[in-house]
């Protein structure tokens, strides 16, 4: 935060322009405003704007450049980032306009756009984005970080399909950015989120797969290391046309989960698979002999039915990307957070990666992690006072140990976890050299230094 900077100055500026609804610390809703998806993140900006239109996201950047202040941007906030104290948090949560082009094979939405509704419009023209799997995530920062969704293996990451991105630059404008124009800065937000500028609107492709072969195998997990084993070779032969991840899930003792998993430990085997039936069937066969199979739910079905919601709360994540999954990679993952320790977490999941996800499709963007061939997912326990403590020790502990498997970096959507230096690791060295020249040029006073989409 600038010591120079006058809130109530920025805020009077803004409720003259009547561009949005403005707050300031101590006015109703500003806590509930900053509080976002992710309750372990903590927010306090000076002024926070929730803006109506990207017009107001400009007038507000260009009254910040005015009084020199800084600015953040949060559309969800399922980020478990702390956000340092900026002066002004612009919310994006409201430009939630979808359209989608059937003819095209597009989808065009706003900076507060959720997959949910996104996964929804598309489907009835036989069309699905590549999103993650929770439906609460605003599209536009999953975009801008990579993007590592249940369908990355047969077409890539989100950010190889964005074909144009509307952006309010550090002076105010409003630019239409693509392949033809501002190029520096296209092939910047496509991977490097944050200090770019913040991104009202976005324009991608979808592809063909509003339906897949797919859902879930829950195996008990008395035989944890086998599955593992089994999981790691099958998949160094699995065809580009699966995705799938392998997880240790730790079901509370609720009855919402049902009698089965209901106070249980399971192995969790996911699957989406793009290809006919037959090809899919071929593929997936011998998968179910891996266990004892308690839950099987595979099988055809739409994709939007693998796009769950989860309930806003505290949360901690963390993750770790690995060359190969070795057998001493798996002992060593079960050994500290496997289903026999009592550990404060919900789940480990091992994601497949490679596959289209090797290679830029399309022009070429920031992504990082394309050499990963897994990736080493950790989800704490939703209670503030393990993740105050505990649960990012043991997840360190985790990612220590395994680091003789690891590559440098991580998709900077799975880098919370890590400080800011770490965070930068997310790239190779040269990609990480071009994203500092673009962002001093863009940005040379730093003023969206924290804003990530």
């Amino acid at each position: 935060m600038h010591m120079n900077v006058d809130p109530a100055g920025i805020a009077q500026v803004l409720r003259e322009q009547s561009a949005g609804e403005v707050l300031l610390p101590g006015d109703p809703g500003y806590d509930d405003a900053v509080r976002g998806h992710n309750h372990s993140a903590k927010r306090a900006p000076s002024v926070v704007f929730r803006a109506r239109d990207a017009a107001g996201i400009a007038t507000a950047v260009g009254i910040a450049v005015t009084h020199e202040a800084t600015v953040g941007v949060m559309s969800t906030g399922h980020s478990a980032r702390t956000l340092p104290d900026v002066d002004l948090l612009v919310l994006t949560s409201e430009l939630r306009e979808i359209t989608i082009d059937p003819q095209a094979g597009t989808a065009t939405v706003g900076a507060g756009a959720v997959w949910s509704d996104i996964v929804a419009a598309a489907a009835p023209a036989g069309l699905a984005p590549l999103c993650g799997s929770h439906g609460s995530v605003g599209a536009v920062g999953y975009i801008l970080g990579g993007g590592i969704g249940p369908l990355g293996r047969q077409f890539g990451f989100a950010a190889d399909r964005v074909r144009s991105l509307e952006v309010v630059t550090s002076d105010g404008q409003l630019l239409t950015v693509d392949d033809e124009h501002h190029g520096d800065l296209f092939w910047a937000l496509r991977g490097g989120r944050h200090g770019l500028g913040i991104v009202t609107s976005i324009t991608f492709e979808l592809v063909a797969a509003a339906r897949i072969v797919g859902g879930s195998i829950f195996f008990d997990s008395e035989n944890a290391t086998e599955i593992f084993t089994e999981y790691a070779n099958w998949t160094k032969a699995a065809d580009d046309d699966v995705s799938s991840s392998l997880a240790v899930m730790r079901f509370p003792d609720m009855e919402m989960f049902g009698p089965i998993l209901r106070g249980r430990t399971v192995v969790q085997l996911e699957l989406a698979h793009t290809g006919d039936a037959a090809a899919a069937e071929a593929e997936l066969l011998g998968l179910r002999e891996w266990g004892e199979v308690l839950i099987d739910d595979v099988r055809q079905r739409p994709f939007a039915e693998l796009v769950a919601e989860i309930p806003e709360g505290p949360s901690w994540s963390g993750a770790v990307a690995l060359r190969e999954l070795a057998p001493e990679a798996i002992s060593t993952m079960l050994g500290i957070v496997g289903p026999e320790q009592h550990v404060p977490f919900i789940g480990m999941q091992v994601r497949h990666l490679g596959g289209a996800m090797r290679e830029t499709q399309g022009a070429e963007n920031a992504v990082g992690g394309r050499d990963a061939e897994y990736l080493v997912f950790l989800l704490g326990a939703p209670v503030p006072e393990l993740i105050a403590g505990p649960i990012p020790q043991i997840g360190a502990a985790l990612f220590t140990a395994l680091s003789p498997w690891t590559l440098d970096g991580v998709a900077v959507n799975f880098a919370d976890h890590l400080d800011i230096s770490g965070r930068e690791r997310a790239w190779p060295d040269e990609v990480r050299a071009r994203l500092d020249a673009v962002r001093e040029a863009r940005d040379p006073e730093g003023m969206f230094r924290y804003a990530d989409g």
